[in-house]
């Protein structure tokens, strides 16, 4: 079984300079179900995107009224993931989001590397293009996106499950 941590998380927007995160998912495969928590965005975090409104289903009232500040979140994400290798579907921007998050914390010395799963699957399972395509039909029915950070985590989740089940069937 793979020990692995993953993360997903939600933005503000996909601007590059601007965007933030606005929710982080994290889990470890076999450990427990995936967690989340919002974020309270910094003051000079005004990036706001009506449309990834729309799609995460976060106000950002929301957020300025249950989100944790950011060093919190911080302290959660590192006491969960902090001896395993951490991985994302979307690694480029997840990882320039983990950083903000972690600089806004004021511990950016401290953030994570984020990998890319599907070089991560390929190395570890073997797979092919097609058995790739297989792997994620096969986890969207198993965990379908939600675009909410934790329900993403557990579709990663089941992606690395149904990657190894293939892998296992190749023999």
């Amino acid at each position: 079984m793979l020990t692995v941590g993953l993360i997903d998380i939600e933005a503000s927007s996909l601007h590059p300079d601007r965007s933030y995160p606005i929710e982080v998912g994290w889990g470890v495969i076999g450990e427990r179900a995936p967690t989340s928590c919002l974020v309270c965005p910094e003051p000079e975090w005004i990036d706001w995107d009506p449309a990834s409104q729309e799609v995460h289903k976060i106000r950002r009232v929301t957020l300025l009224e249950q989100g944790l500040p950011p060093r919190e979140v911080c302290a959660r994400l590192l006491h969960d993931v902090a001896k395993v290798p951490l991985f994302s579907d979307a690694h480029e921007v997840d990882h320039i989001w983990l950083w903000r998050l972690f600089e806004a914390g004021g511990v950016a010395s401290l953030c994570p590397r984020v990998g890319c799963l599907r070089t991560m699957l390929a190395r570890t399972c073997g797979l092919d293009p097609d058995e790739w395509d297989e792997a994620r039909r096969r986890a969207s029915l198993a965990a379908p996106r939600t675009h909410r950070a934790a329900g993403d985590v557990a579709h990663m989740i089941a992606l690395c499950d149904a990657a190894c089940a293939i892998a296992r069937e190749r023999g």
